[in-house]
């Protein structure tokens, strides 16, 4: 129901900005406000956005099963609807910075599938998922685990990202601007 998790979820977009020069990424999400419709229907020939949320989190696995959801499933009603906001934050914030580096890939060179992997690949790297298989080990333990790990996908995702760009400054495959940019 609440709107601003459409709010927070839109607002992961900038993190494909680290991928490619700031001004294309600039360049790629104003193209994509020029036809939202488009261009995610372009981006959605992707595997990854076809799959995403397939194999949904051990939360919403344990939630389908419960009485409450199997209530849900009989009667739907507008409040259950409003769920809506979460998928669309989801794929919305993904769309609007993977068009920018779908967009540059193209200008790269790469054909239409490659340009499409290269988004899928940065999207995977820098969106958070509730996938089983984008946890961590810790995450994917028990009830203890469960209660600690609930909502830490992204804070471990981002944690991932930080010290991948600490060691690659470290080992010279990344300048200073770009660590910083990361």
């Amino acid at each position: 129901v609440r709107p601003v998790i459409l709010i927070k979820q839109l607002m992961s977009f900038p993190a494909f900005a680290e991928t490619i020069p700031t001004g294309e990424f600039v360049a790629g999400v104003m193209e994509f406000i020029s036809d939202p419709i488009g261009k995610t229907n372009i981006l959605k020939e992707s595997e990854f956005l076809k799959t995403r949320g397939q194999d949904i989190d051990r939360d919403i696995k344990d939630a389908m099963r419960s009485d409450a959801f199997r209530a849900f499933r009989k009667k739907e009603n507008f409040i259950n609807a409003l769920m809506l906001n979460v998928q669309l934050g989801d794929q919305g914030g993904i769309v609007l910075g993977g068009w920018a580096v779908y967009r540059y890939a193209r200008q790269q060179g790469q054909t239409h599938e490659q340009a499409l992997d290269t988004f899928a690949r940065v999207a995977n790297r820098t969106q958070q998922s509730g996938d089983l298989a984008e946890q961590s080990e810790f995450q994917r333990g028990g009830s203890v685990a469960k209660l600690f790990s609930m909502f830490q996908s992204a804070p471990n995702q981002y944690l991932r990202r930080e010290l991948a760009a600490l060691r690659n400054l470290q080992a010279g495959r990344m300048g200073l601007v770009q660590f910083a940019k990361t």
